[in-house]
C-alpha cells in the first residue's frame, strides 16, 4: 500500500500544498535568501546577527521582539523572509501563539514561511507543542554557528507539503524529526510512545512504500 495509507483523515481534509521556493543545496545559495530572526534576549540579537551575515543571507533582519516582527511580515511594504528564526520565548506574542497565527493568515506566501524555533526547554511536551503548533525545526539553545547552519540548510532543502485542515495547518508533521530532540533524554522503549505521539505517523509501518 502507499505512503499515505492509514493517515489520519482530518490532516487531510484539504489537498497539501507546497510553497513555491528557492531551493537551497548548499551554502553559496544563501545568498538568493532573506531571514527574519525574532530575538528576545537584548544580548544575543548582535551575536546573532554577525552569526547570520556570515552565512552571507541577501538580506538579515534581527528583530527584539514578535509585535515587531508580525507587522514587517504582514504590512508594506514586506520584508523579505524566505525563513524565520524564532526565540520560543518571544514576547508579547510568545514563540507558539506567533507560529499559530502565522500558519492561518490568508497570504500563502506567508503562512507557508519555514520556521526553526529556538527552545531552551527540550521537554516532550515543549518540543511536540512547537510541532503541533507548525514549527518546521527545532534548534535547542545553546546552539554554535554551525548547528544553526545545518538546521537552515535542512529546512530550505526540503519540499515539505503543507497541510491545511481542521485541526492542524502547517507543514507536514512526519517530516519532523522529534526524536532528534529528544534523544538524550529518551528512555528504554520510549521510542514507540514518541511514534504513538505522532497524529501524522502511518500506524501501519509495514505499510509504507
Amino acid at each position: 500500500m502507499g505512503f499515505l495509507q492509514g493517515i489520519d483523515e482530518r490532516c487531510m481534509a484539504l489537498p497539501a500544498t507546497k510553497k513555491p521556493k528557492v531551493r537551497v543545496r548548499r551554502p553559496e545559495d544563501l545568498e538568493r535568501i532573506g531571514i527574519l530572526a525574532v530575538e528576545g534576549m537584548l544580548p544575543m540579537m548582535g551575536i546573532l546577527s554577525g552569526i547570520l551575515r556570515s552565512f552571507r543571507f541577501q538580506q538579515v533582519h534581527v528583530l527584539g521582539n514578535s509585535d515587531e516582527a508580525w507587522t514587517r511580515l504582514n504590512g508594506e511594504p514586506k520584508l523579505k523572509a524566505d525563513i524565520i528564526l524564532l526565540d520560543w520565548n518571544a514576547h508579547p506574542l510568545t514563540g507558539e501563539s506567533f507560529v499559530r497565527q502565522l500558519r492561518r493568515v490568508d497570504n500563502p506566501t506567508v503562512a507557508e514561511t519555514p520556521v526553526i524555533a529556538i527552545i531552551a526547554n527540550a521537554e516532550r511536551d515543549v518540543v511536540f507543542a512547537a510541532r503541533d503548533c507548525g514549527v518546521n525545526v527545532v534548534l535547542l539553545r545553546p546552539f554554535s554557528a554551525a548547528q544553526l547552519l545545518e538546521k537552515v540548510m535542512w529546512t530550505l532543502g526540503q519540499d515539505t507539503p503543507f497541510i491545511r485542515s481542521e485541526g492542524y495547518v502547517g507543514p507536514d508533521r512526519r517530516r519532523f524529526r522529534a526524536a532528534e530532540y529528544l534523544g538524550e533524554k529518551r528512555r528504554i522503549g520510549e521510542d514507540d510512545d514518541l511514534h504513538s505521539m505522532d497524529p501524522d505517523s502511518n500506524p501501519h509501518p509495514g505499510e509504507m512504500a
